[in-house]
């Protein structure tokens, strides 16, 4: 043993035992756990809790601070309280105990650990004991790094709970635990979400002991990324490094753009591709990933071997350690190793790691057999990736039909992760979809993506019902801990009639007084103060600015200026920033498919609010749609049909990406 941090009870415990529980439910599932008798309760009035650091490096690491932060929060909900401050060495509750690694190794393989456990995952190994021996602490927590402390320390918030008489209890218990494999990741787009979203799913993927994240470039302009990507990956990869409960990768594909994409034949263009992956890393990232992927091969002859092997060398001087991954062009990431994966991965150095998503893009199920055949043609293991890791997608089944309840299908994968992959890679999402994430967390999909990240941490022991239950006591035990970060709730879908103002502060989006028009599937459109400029029986005119949130141009601002009472279908028009064109359609609202009255082609820039004017004229049955520009307001769109007099007049806001949803509508 090295050194000790203490967490004291403050003097006057009493331990006595409550009822035997009905089971202990902790996330992801330890690798052994046994109890020993019935649940112990600390018995005292005010339930001061008080910790004490030792002079131990783990006393001062921030992965444990941040862990006693949220059991300082855990217990401050069961009506208990933390505090920093000296205790008698008799009230001790809680040692968290730095061990070597191999005093640790020792341990582990004395309380049931019968397979090698490389540094990686010895890292993020713990024992967590309670006693009721006189004389020693109540709880026990040992590991030999920071982040194995800190899992402990997740593990102990989910074993506290209250007795029937409103004491803090935990079972009795012995865990001896580490993870299934070493590297487990997941990926979301650092493009397409606002930075607090990205935060959030990082912040639930670490609780969820997810010890990888992958941030995705998908701009349009791979040799000058736009600033909304720069500034995500600076922000999330800083913090990552800061915290260090994930390992952060940025998934950087170099054609992407047209003629702003990277022609290797250049050397211009060489020199900037290595500069921007330098980049990245001075930023903190943990490691790039060369990615070819869906995009055809722009090489124009250019060896894949030599790309990586440019990334590479141009990385390890300053960046010995970073993870280099590679994901191959889409005829060989997935399916039997092709001979030329094997040639151009024979020519890269080991240490590469390499993505698969295994015998097809979407698969049913994996074969061992078929594993250890890549791995023979390969010379190496695959990183395994995880296509479309998100509910009702390609690795999601419903636990009970109509019930609405989904988890990991665990079953369609090779249970010996450890032994056959380098790693496990999630295509995650929190929603029907993946890379764009939702505006706000619903527990149905956090509880989700918890059996999925239960099953990488513990495959052998994998059980689906078993890891529902757990999940969702997880999400609930750690919603009020993370407060305003667990950005878990309903999807805010209209702006309210009391708010009819928005505004931009430096030319980009206020987040924390946004109002949000609409969302599908996380494509938001912003729209920013909208008003009546005319008004009257037979004519109305409504002037809006809107913006999309640059999240990859992929979301739509409208203007609505009548309804069909009939068809109960709304008339609008507007910028299609997803397409490129201006717009007058017809859709009900929450309808998914539309009536596309007129449209055109254009450039429209998503850095920058459109002031845009729609002017209906009933009488007429005249619709025109125009942009301020320069001062001068400039027709875009026209469109004159007889059923535009039988219009409601109307006026709000839409967004179309998906399903169709309205804000602040108003009518005479």
């Amino acid at each position: 043993m090295l050194r000790a941090v203490y967490i004291f009870l403050a003097a006057g415990l009493l331990i006595h035992s409550t009822a035997p529980g009905q089971g202990v439910s902790v996330l992801p599932a330890p690798q052994i756990l046994t109890i020993n008798g019935a649940p112990v309760a600390l018995h005292r009035e005010d339930q001061v809790v008080s910790v004490q650091y030792g002079p131990a490096a783990l006393a001062g690491s921030r992965p444990v601070a941040l862990g006693v932060e949220l059991l300082a929060s855990r217990l401050e909900l069961l009506g208990a309280s933390l505090v920093t401050e000296s205790a008698p060495p008799d009230a001790s509750v809680v040692a968290v105990v730095q061990e070597s690694n191999r005093d640790l190794l020792d341990v582990l393989r004395a309380l049931g650990l019968a397979e090698e456990l490389d540094e990686d995952r010895l890292a993020q190994a713990y024992v967590l004991s309670c006693s009721r021996e006189p004389g020693k602490p109540l709880i026990t927590l040992s590991a030999c790094s920071p982040l194995g402390a800190y899992y402990g320390l997740l593990a102990l918030c989910q074993l506290l709970d209250t007795d029937e008489g409103g004491h803090v209890s935990m079972p009795c218990v012995q865990i001896a635990d580490w993870p299934g494999i070493g590297l487990r990741l997941a990926k979301t787009s650092a493009s397409e979400n606002p930075l607090r979203t990205v935060r959030a799913f990082a912040a639930w993927n670490g609780l969820m002991k997810m010890n990888m994240l992958g941030l995705q470039y998908h701009g349009k302009a791979s040799m000058a990324p736009e600033q909304v990507f720069m500034h995500n990956v600076e922000a999330l990869c800083g913090e990552a490094r800061r915290d260090q409960l994930m390992k952060t990768i940025v998934y950087f594909c170099p054609f992407r753009g047209g003629d702003k994409a990277c022609d290797f034949r250049r050397a211009e263009d060489r020199a900037q591709y290595v500069t921007l992956m330098r980049q990245f890393l001075a930023q903190d990232a943990h490691g790039v990933e060369v990615d070819y992927n869906d995009w055809p091969d722009k090489t124009s002859g250019i060896a894949i071997a030599d790309v990586i092997n440019l990334v590479c060398s141009g990385i390890a001087p300053g960046h010995p350690n970073a993870y280099v991954v590679y994901c191959p062009p889409i005829d060989e990431y997935w399916g039997m190793a092709k001979p030329s994966l094997s040639e151009t991965l024979s020519n890269v150095p080991a240490n590469v790691l390499t993505l698969w998503t295994g015998m097809g893009t979407l698969i049913n199920t994996l074969r061992r057999e078929d594993v250890e055949e890549w791995t023979k043609l390969t010379g190496r293991r695959p990183f395994l990736w995880v296509n479309r890791v998100f509910i009702r997608g390609q690795f999601s089944r419903e636990l009970n039909k109509g019930q609405g309840d989904y988890v990991f299908r665990g079953e369609a994968l090779p249970r010996d992760l450890n032994g056959l992959f380098e790693g496990v890679h999630f295509n995650a999402g929190l929603s029907t979809g993946y890379n764009r994430l939702p505006r706000t967390f619903t527990r149905e999909g956090l509880v989700y993506l918890a059996t999925a990240a239960d099953f990488v941490w513990n495959p052998a022991a994998w059980k689906a019902e078993q890891s529902h239950t757990a999940a969702q006591r997880f999400v609930d035990i750690m919603t009020p801990l993370l407060g305003d970060r667990a950005l878990i709730g309903e999807p805010v879908n209209m702006i309210p009639p009391d708010h009819p103002t928005w505004l931009v502060q430096s030319g980009a989006w206020h987040e924390s007084d946004a109002q949000v028009i609409g969302e599908a599937s996380g494509k938001v459109a912003v729209v920013l103060q909208r008003e009546f400029t005319q008004e009257n029986a037979s004519h109305l005119c409504v002037e809006a600015n809107v913006q999309t949130l640059e999240l990859g141009g992929n979301m739509n601002g409208l203007v609505v200026c009548g309804f069909d009472p009939e068809t109960k279908e709304y008339t609008m028009g507007g910028a299609m920033f997803a397409s490129g064109h201006w717009a007058i359609l017809r859709a009900q609202a929450g309808a998914t498919v539309h009536h596309l009255l007129k449209k055109q082609a254009a450039e429209i820039p998503i850095e920058r609010p459109h002031r845009l004017r729609v002017e209906i004229h009933y009488t007429e049955g005249r619709l025109r749609l125009s942009e301020e520009v320069d001062g001068q307001w400039v027709a875009r769109l026209t469109h004159t049909a007889e059923d535009l007099k039988a219009l409601k007049p109307v006026a709000g806001l839409a967004t179309k990406w998906g399903q169709t949803s309205f804000g602040g509508l108003m009518t005479r």
